[in-house]
Order: C-alpha cells, then sequence, then structure tokens
C-alpha cells in the first residue's frame, strides 16, 4: 500500500509540473488561443485573447455566441459550427475593427486517444507581414514599370534582377538577362570601370552618378547616366549585391554636341522649359513626399503625448517606457526626412557664387552656438580674412555642419578647443587656385577605418547614446563641396580629436 501511494504522489506530482508548464506555455505565447468544449463553451484562453475577444476570467463557461465579436465582414461563430459538426481545419484571414489583421485558424481539439472534445481557435497576428508585403508590392510596381533600366547583381557581376525598362533599353527579355553578366552590357574600354564600381562600394565609398557607355542586344552603344547603390547583408558588412539605375542620354549628349557647334534654336528653348517644369514638378513631389511622411509622423508623436500624460496613472513603467521610445523613434524619423530633404536641395540648388567672409560666417555661427549653450566653456580661434568664390548661402551650410560637430563631440572634453583657418602653405595651383581650409577640435575624433564610410548618409562613427544626429550633416556637407568642385577629406583619432579639411576657390576666375 505505501509503495502504491508512493507511485500515485510521483504521478500527481508529474502531473502538476506537467499542467504548470502548459500554463506557463499559455501565458507566455503571443497568438490569442481559445479552448472550447463540445458544446462550443469557453473552456481557457491566453492573455493574448483578451485583446482580440475581449474576454475575461467570468466569460470561461459561456458560450461563443454571446459574446459580441468586433471583425468585420467575418462570422466566427458559422465557421466553429462547421467545424464542430465534423467539418475540415478552417483557416481564413479577417480585418478587426481596431485595424489589425488575423489569421484564424478553427481545428478539432483531440484527445490523447483521438477523440474530437472540442475546438481550438487561433487568431495569429499579421498585420505587419500584410502591410510589408503592400509596401514590397509598391516598390516593386516602381521598379517593374519605371522607363529606367533598374539592374541587380552580385558581387561577381551575375545579373538577380533586370526590370522592364532594362529590357526596353537593350532589348534582352528578362530570362535572357538572369543568365548573362554586366561585362556583357560593357564595352571593352569600360571594363575596368565595373571592377573599380564593385571594390569601390565594397570599401563602403559612395559612388556619386556618373557617365558611362553601354552596349544593347543589337550592337548599339548607348551613352547612360548610372546611379549605383551598395546592398549589405544583415551584418552590414559583407557587399551582397549592386543595384544601378540607369538611365539613356544618347540623344541628349548628340543635343549637347549639336549646341557646341549650332546656336541654340526655338525647339531646344523649348526642351529647355519642358525639363525646367519637370524639375519644377519633381521638386513640388519631392515636397508632397516629405508633407505626406511628416504628418502621420506628427500624430504618432502626438498621440503617444496624448496617452503618457492623460493616462499616465493607467499605465504602468513599462508602458510609460514603450510610449516614450515611440515618441522618440518619431521624432527621429522626423530629423531624418528634414535632413533627406536638405541633402536634396543641395543637390538641385542653382549655384550663385560670389566672394563669401568665411570668417564672418563662422563667428555668426559660433555665437549662435553659445547662445544655445550659454554654459558651455569652449575656447574658438577663427582665423581673419579667409574669404572663398562660392555659393554663401550652400558654404554657410557647410560650415553650420562642421561646426556643430565640433562643438558636439567636444561636449565631454574639459578644456575644448575648436579652431577655423586655412593652411599657410595650402594654395593649389590648378587652372584655378583654390585654397586647402580646415575645422580642427580636440572632441572625441574618430576611428580612421571608418574614414571611408564617413560622408554615407546615415552612417554615424559613434553611437546615438553618446552623440545624438542623423549622420546626414557630413554627406550635405561634402555634396556641396563637390558642387562646387572642391574636395572634403578628414583625420583623427579616438579621444584625440579630429580636423575636416575641405578645399574652394579663394577668387573668381
Amino acid at each position: 500500500m505505501i509503495i502504491v501511494n508512493s507511485q500515485l504522489q510521483e504521478k500527481v506530482e508529474k502531473l502538476d509540473a506537467a499542467n504548470s508548464d502548459m500554463a506557463n506555455l499559455l501565458k507566455s505565447t503571443e497568438i490569442a488561443t481559445v479552448f472550447l468544449d463540445r458544446d462550443l463553451r469557453i473552456k481557457l484562453f491566453t492573455p493574448a485573447a483578451t485583446r482580440v475577444l475581449k474576454l475575461i476570467p467570468p466569460d470561461i463557461g459561456r458560450p461563443l455566441s454571446d459574446l459580441s465579436m468586433d471583425f468585420l465582414d467575418y462570422n466566427l461563430q458559422a465557421d466553429t459550427r462547421a467545424v464542430a459538426a465534423g467539418g475540415a481545419v478552417i483557416e481564413r484571414e479577417t480585418e478587426h475593427a481596431d485595424g489589425l489583421q488575423y489569421l484564424v485558424r478553427i481545428s478539432p481539439y483531440s484527445t490523447p486517444k483521438g477523440e474530437n472534445d472540442g475546438l481550438v481557435i487561433t487568431f495569429a497576428d499579421i498585420t505587419r507581414v500584410r502591410r510589408a508585403e503592400k509596401q514590397t508590392r509598391r516598390l516593386a510596381t516602381v521598379v517593374r514599370d519605371t522607363t529606367d533600366a533598374i539592374l541587380l547583381f552580385d558581387p561577381h557581376g551575375n545579373f538577380v534582377n533586370w526590370n522592364r525598362g532594362a529590357q526596353a533599353m537593350y532589348g534582352w527579355s528578362e530570362e535572357e538577362a538572369l543568365q548573362m553578366n554586366i561585362r556583357d552590357l560593357t564595352p571593352a574600354d569600360k571594363l575596368t570601370e565595373n571592377i573599380e564600381l564593385i571594390q569601390r562600394l565594397s570599401s563602403g565609398k559612395i559612388i556619386f552618378s556618373f557617365e558611362t557607355r553601354r552596349k544593347t542586344k543589337d550592337g548599339r552603344l548607348l551613352d547612360v547616366w548610372l546611379t549605383a547603390t551598395a546592398i549589405w547583408d544583415e551584418s552590414g558588412k559583407k557587399l551582397e549585391a549592386v543595384a544601378t539605375t540607369e538611365r539613356d542620354i544618347t540623344d541628349r549628349q548628340k543635343a549637347e554636341k549639336e549646341v557646341g557647334s549650332f546656336s541654340i534654336n526655338e525647339e531646344l528653348k523649348r526642351k529647355i522649359l519642358e525639363l525646367a517644369q519637370v524639375n519644377h514638378e519633381l521638386e513640388a513631389y519631392i515636397y508632397s513626399i516629405s508633407h505626406d511622411l511628416r504628418a502621420p509622423l506628427r500624430s504618432v508623436s502626438e498621440f503617444s503625448r496624448i496617452v503618457t500624460e492623460d493616462y499616465a496613472p493607467q499605465l504602468d513603467a513599462q508602458a510609460q517606457d514603450y510610449l516614450t521610445r515611440v515618441r522618440r523613434g518619431a521624432e527621429k524619423m522626423n530629423r531624418l526626412v528634414e535632413g533627406l530633404l536638405r541633402l536634396s536641395r543641395v543637390s538641385r540648388q542653382n549655384l550663385e557664387r560670389s566672394e563669401c567672409d568665411l570668417s564672418k560666417m563662422a563667428l555668426a555661427i559660433v555665437a549662435d552656438l553659445r547662445e544655445a549653450e550659454p554654459d558651455r566653456k569652449v575656447e574658438v580661434e577663427i582665423q581673419a580674412g579667409l574669404t572663398a568664390f562660392a555659393d554663401q548661402m550652400l558654404i554657410n551650410i557647410v560650415l553650420v555642419n562642421l561646426m556643430d560637430n565640433a562643438w558636439k563631440f567636444t561636449s565631454k572634453t574639459e578644456h575644448a578647443r575648436i579652431e577655423f583657418g586655412a593652411l599657410k602653405d595650402g594654395l593649389v595651383h590648378t587652372a584655378q587656385e583654390v585654397v586647402i581650409y580646415y575645422l580642427k577640435d580636440n572632441g572625441a575624433g574618430f576611428n580612421p577605418e571608418y574614414m571611408a564610410r564617413m560622408f554615407t548618409p546615415f552612417h554615424r562613427l559613434h553611437p546615438e547614446r553618446e552623440f545624438e544626429g542623423t549622420g546626414i550633416g557630413l554627406a550635405t556637407a561634402e555634396r556641396i563641396i563637390h558642387r562646387h568642385g572642391g574636395r572634403i577629406w578628414a583625420e583623427g583619432k579616438p579621444e584625440a580629436g579630429a580636423t575636416f579639411f575641405f578645399t574652394l576657390p579663394e577668387k573668381q576666375p
């Protein structure tokens, strides 16, 4: 008898442990699950089910038909009755009144003996998946239907994607192109260009749009305007593919040559006006997109703030932390959108060159920084009489970005110092004499190994928790300097400060 009792006790303990494991499993799952008995009464449900069906503990034992459903155009009771009557497993996608989408699965609950003892209903939230699929379809449609050729090839040059624009421009079908290599489109005198392009992208360097030539299926040579983008793997360290957008500019090149030989005629004037109109429409389109992006971001930020302020007593610390993160994310995204717009503007804006007093600009920028942070003690030395022949507004943006960086990265330096000047022997003698200017600080510095990506949009050399920023400022500065025909580069070491150099024409040619 003692042995029997001992064995019985052991089995009871194992059963309790199994029940405990099952209870913890049900509590931890994020998939809403409801168990019904043979009479379609609620036996058990997971915590996640309370969000979908608004269940509460007293609902256990109630018929499912007693509940009010918030699904749009979906009769859950009808499906449960159909499966309970011996029908097959039912899976349906439906939308909830709160806007979320669910994959509903209704299946029999089988006992260890293989008997049906009710139903199991699961509600898997597929909202993110469906939204991502919708966004992917939209992007795929844009890529497919654009008149530009969009090519995707691996680091060995083998094509992995080929859109309709590429077929129309070069003549090969997608099926043919996916058996080809980028070399098949490249004239002999441009073959090394492909190798250099992949090598530079692999090292993290920015490739600005450039002109090149391509071969077509019927043997013609086209002048194309090419923009290349690196696609990295999930680690962000290995180049996975190269995407290029290619536009046929053969007719434009021919027109430019004709303009060099003949006076501008009425037809060319008309095309110039049309081009100006297209540029104006493009700018309006960019601003429209920015508005569409900023409006929902403001809504996310504002409603998060309202919930935090008005419902704080009803929220635990974790919920308030989640809302704070949502607001921070929305605000960060808004700053990124603004940065992209600035970068876009400086790429399109006409250059209006004049003599610029760089020293005066720098003094005004420092005054603004001191006013914003009056408690900061920073020694600033600005060389007098620095001038350049450039677009005053754009160069001021360069100085603001560089000076902001120096001010920010010296914020944790005890005796902060910033210096702006020109190299004494920095006059570069070319077709147009340019000066090498520099801005130096003794702040956080940077690891020279990351120099190749320093001017890449969104690339940051320091974690955001240490120094705030969007990663757009240096990319904008580089774009402006390049538009002036200059160069920009940097030198630095961790915790030993950084020096940024850039070149500009000193005088009007």
